[in-house]
């Protein structure tokens, strides 16, 4: 179970890391960035749909 929660955190860090350094380098504007941290809407739905499989 602790390696389950702890791959799906993994793999959401270096997935959102690689998208952001993707965008850096093609010279993206970086306002989007400054969104993601307002709206913690998604996240939490990314949380609750993971606990559920994992539940599941």
């Amino acid at each position: 179970m602790f390696l389950m929660v702890f791959e799906v955190v993994y793999l959401f860090l270096s997935t959102r890391n690689k998208e952001r350094l993707a965008l850096r380098e093609k010279g993206a504007d970086a306002g989007i960035f400054a969104k993601e941290k307002t709206a913690t809407n998604g996240i939490k739905r990314v949380i609750i749909l993971n606990l559920a499989c994992l539940l599941m």
